[in-house]
């Protein structure tokens, strides 16, 4: 029979072309616009992928028996796209690419997405998918991959659904990859990597306790989804500033309605850690979320000379956290200003410490510790400011030097009453043993 020729609109899209049954082979043009994706087939025809919103095309379609060929450009940019429970592109946002589609019936699907601009990312991308197994829910995809040398932080931060805002300076080196068990287990895995000159990341809910911003940033990521879900993210980075000990350094990043997400792991090493009022080099941490807590197995770093190293953890329902630290020859200061103690004295601190407290409520704090300061100093002002109008006579008898040699003390801490059961100090001329209390905040 003579080839068949045929042109028909649908939703302001023009498609004209030629097909000969005999043979099984034909060509056709696409050039238009689909207005409601959300209607069409293509709304749900990948698994964990919904589309909506209207989208132009300008393709070429070459077929051969079961097989189709298509070639074209696409303007996503007023389309609706979800994927999962993690990325969401609101229409208005730019999506522009060449594509080339290879589609088997009943077989597969490849598609390899090139020149593509993604909310001012420029990127390359494949998909891959099968039937589903049931041969009634569409198409499952099986393999998606992604590359990217310029990635835009602020722009791809607005199709990620995370309780961040994330800005900062472009990224590159950036790679995708997610891949499913073609056994339709409902085993998949993503491993993720990109390289950033600086991320700053804002909670969406105002609250400068999380707010995290990180320089010259190597990142890399692993996600296990199975009958266990395990997720891992690398972070290596030169500077990283994030909220005090006691406050939340990593929201959840799954929402509470989504089924439940396992526990999150990070490991952490940066070359300078500002984490108020403790600034340290050479940090390194493993750090953990789970649906119930999350925390630090162990952190270590330098400070000043000094090295610190510990465990945190915060829980969630209750709103406390526990600290368990280790210090050597650190700057006194630090761990004063930690605890929100007054600057009492200097000199380099050896010493542990472990306490609680429930966020709610400062007199809950309880815990215990030791610490030893050699060749120190105590703070002449904070002693005038304390004795003052106390021990008036006293006063004159303060000795001209407030250094001493060593200063020992074992600290019980329960609620604003802070003890020193054993209390020693050698300076000169003096030896002194002895212990007592000092009520925070008190008279």
């Amino acid at each position: 029979p003579a080839p068949r020729e045929e042109v028909r609109r649908t939703q302001r899209a023009v498609a004209s072309g030629e097909y000969n049954f005999e043979t099984r082979a034909g060509s056709f043009t696409v050039d238009g616009t689909i207005n409601t994706l959300e209607d069409t087939k293509l709304a749900s025809l990948f698994d964990k992928t919904t589309l909506g919103g209207a989208a132009s095309v300008s393709a070429e379609i070459a077929l051969s028996g079961d097989t189709a060929v298509v070639r074209g450009d696409l303007d996503a940019t007023q389309s609706a796209i979800d994927f999962d429970w993690w990325f969401s592109k609101a229409a208005g946002i730019g999506a522009k690419a060449a594509f080339e589609a290879k589609c088997v019936q009943g077989t597969s699907i490849e598609l390899a997405l090139t020149g593509v601009d993604l909310a001012s990312t420029a990127l390359s991308a494949t998909l891959s998918a099968i039937p589903s197994n049931d041969r009634k829910s569409g198409w499952r995809l099986t393999h998606v991959t992604a590359e990217s040398q310029h990635i835009d932080p602020t722009g791809l931060g607005m199709c990620l659904q995370v309780p961040y805002r994330i800005t900062g300076k472009p990224g590159t080196a950036g790679h995708f990859e997610w891949i499913a068990d073609e056994a339709e287990s409902g085993h998949s895995s993503h491993t993720l990597s990109a390289r950033f000159e600086e991320l700053v990341l804002d909670p969406e809910v105002p609250d400068e306790t999380s707010r995290g911003v990180c320089r010259d940033i190597d990142l890399a990521a692993t996600f296990e989804d199975g009958v266990e879900r395990r997720r891992h993210v690398d972070i290596r980075a030169s500077e990283l500033s994030v909220p005090p000990f006691g406050n939340n350094w990593i929201l959840p990043l799954r929402p509470d309605d989504a089924p439940p997400d396992g526990s999150w792991t990070y490991d952490v090493a940066v070359q300078k850690l500002d984490a108020a009022p403790w600034i340290a080099t050479d940090f390194s941490a493993t750090a953990f979320v789970t649906p119930r807590s999350s925390g630090f197995e162990r952190f270590e770093g330098d400070v000043e000379g000094g090295t610190i190293s510990g465990r945190y953890e915060s829980v969630k329902e209750e709103n406390s956290y526990t600290f368990e630290g280790k210090w050597n020859n650190v700057p006194a200061r630090y761990l004063l200003q930690h605890l929100h103690y007054p600057d009492v004295l200097s000199g380099r601190m050896t010493g542990t410490a472990k306490y609680s407290l429930d966020r709610d409520n400062p007199g809950t704090l309880q815990g215990e510790g030791s610490f030893d300061i050699n060749n120190g100093q105590f703070s002449a002002d904070f002693l005038y400011s304390v004795l003052e109008g106390k021990m008036e006579n006293e006063l004159a008898s303060l000795p001209p030097s407030l250094r001493f040699q060593r200063f020992h003390a074992d600290v019980r801490m329960n609620g604003d009453r802070i003890e020193t059961p054993n209390l020693d100090l050698t300076a000169e001329g003096i030896k002194l043993h002895g212990g007592g209390y000092f009520i925070r905040e008190g008279d």
